[in-house]
């Protein structure tokens, strides 16, 4: 559950996830996702969102409850990191 207006920064966890809308709307970027929408967020992948002005309700699956979560900080210091050695 979140407030209205409510934002959640760029971020990004080690497994993929769906998230479902159960109530309200979710902002992502310049989409605007009603209940019953839902998106895939892939593995790896950095992103954010926000609530809509009546707040929002989401279900989140993921593959289990280990899943990891990255700032958007740290997300690109370990991107840094595999690609300096994945070139050496």
């Amino acid at each position: 559950d979140y407030r209205p207006n409510a934002r959640f920064d760029l971020h990004a966890h080690d497994q993929a996830e769906i998230i479902y809308v159960l109530e309200g709307t979710i902002i992502l970027g310049n989409r605007e996702l009603g209940p019953g929408s839902s998106v895939y967020i892939g593995a790896d992948t950095l992103y954010g969102f926000s609530s809509g002005d009546e707040g929002l309700r989401i279900l989140i699956f993921m593959a289990d409850g280990r899943a990891r979560f990255f700032s958007k900080e740290t997300y690109l210091r370990l991107r840094s990191e595999r690609t300096l050695a994945a070139a050496q």
